[in-house]
C-alpha cells in the first residue's frame, strides 16, 4: 500500500519516447521496457511541419524534433509481436490529420496483433497550418475530433456484427484547456493530463463534468503526462488522486535511453515491488 492507501496493483507507470528514431526500434528494447515493469509504451506523431507557421499561436516549436517523429502504428505493431503484456499507445494521434476510416482499420489491425493491448490517445493538434493542409478547419478542430471518434466507433461496431468480436480500445484525450473535462466526460474513456499546463484543479473539474453528464467518475481514468521521476513528487500526486503516470524520455541515443529506462525501472520497483 502506498500514498493514500492505494494498492500497488492499481498504479501504472508508462514511458513516452519523444525523440524516438526508428533505428532504435528492436525487439530487445521492447522486451527491456516490459521487463522493467512499465505498463505501456507511448509514441507521439506528427505528419509534417509547414515552413510558414505565422498563424500558429504556439511559437516554441522545435521543427527538427517533431518532424522526426516516426509513424507510431507500424512501430507499435513491431512492439506488439515482441511483447506479451506491455500496453501500446499513441501520445497522441492527431485526428485532424487522419482519415477516420483508414485510422479505424489501422487501430483494429494493431488490436489484433497485440491481443487488445492498444490505447488510443487523441487530440486535435496545435499547428494550424498543418491541419489546414489536411483540410481541417482549425476553429472546428474539436468538432472534427469528436466526429471522427464517433465514425471510428461506428466502424468498429459494424466490424463486430460482420466478423470476429473486436474489442474497442480505450480512447484518451490529450489536451489541457478548460473545456477538456467536459469532452472527456462526454465521449472519452480517459484524460492524458499535463497538470502543469492545466489552469485549474483538474480532478475536481473532471468530477464536476462527470456529475453534470451523469457519468460515474470511476469510469474515467486519468494519466499524468510528463510525470516527475522523483519519488516524493509521485507520492504527492498519488495523494492528489493520480494512479497512472507517464514519463517522457527525450534520450538521443541508445545508451542514454537504456540508462534512463533503467533509472525509471528502479523507481517503478519502489512503488510496485512485486512486479
Amino acid at each position: 500500500m502506498v500514498g493514500r492507501h492505494v494498492n500497488s496493483d492499481d498504479l501504472t507507470f508508462s514511458i513516452c519516447l519523444t525523440n524516438f528514431d526508428p533505428y532504435l526500434s528492436n525487439a530487445l528494447l521492447y522486451k527491456t521496457i516490459e521487463r522493467l515493469g512499465f505498463y505501456a509504451l507511448f509514441l507521439p506523431e506528427n505528419s509534417h511541419v509547414p515552413v510558414d507557421r505565422s498563424k500558429t499561436l504556439k511559437k516554441d516549436v522545435d521543427p527538427a524534433r517533431i518532424r522526426g517523429f516516426c509513424d507510431p502504428y507500424p512501430v507499435l505493431s513491431s512492439c506488439a509481436v515482441a511483447t506479451k503484456r506491455l500496453m501500446l499507445g499513441t501520445s497522441v494521434t492527431l485526428l485532424t490529420q487522419r482519415d477516420a476510416q483508414f485510422l479505424a482499420r489501422s487501430v483494429s489491425s494493431l488490436q489484433f496483433l497485440s491481443n487488445d493491448r492498444f490505447i488510443l490517445g487523441i487530440a486535435g493538434g496545435f499547428i494550424r497550418e498543418a491541419m489546414e493542409n489536411h483540410g481541417s478547419d482549425f476553429n472546428a478542430r474539436w468538432n472534427i475530433v469528436k466526429s471522427r471518434v464517433s465514425q471510428m466507433r461506428a466502424d468498429w461496431l459494424r466490424a463486430n456484427s460482420a466478423q470476429h468480436k473486436f474489442q474497442m480500445p480505450p480512447i484518451f484525450i490529450g489536451s489541457n484547456s478548460s473545456k477538456v473535462p467536459l469532452r472527456v466526460a462526454e465521449y472519452a474513456d480517459g484524460w492524458m493530463l499535463r497538470k502543469q499546463m492545466y489552469k485549474g484543479d483538474a480532478l475536481t473539474d473532471l468530477k464536476a463534468a462527470c456529475r453534470l453528464l451523469r457519468r460515474p467518475y470511476s469510469s474515467v481514468k486519468v494519466i499524468l503526462m510528463g510525470a516527475s521521476p522523483e519519488r516524493d513528487e509521485i507520492e504527492k500526486e498519488i495523494f492528489y488522486g493520480i494512479n497512472n503516470f507517464l514519463f517522457f524520455s527525450s534520450a538521443e541515443d541508445k545508451s542514454a535511453l537504456e540508462d534512463e529506462l533503467q533509472r525509471l525501472g528502479e523507481l517503478i520497483s519502489i512503488f510496485k515491488p512485486s512486479r
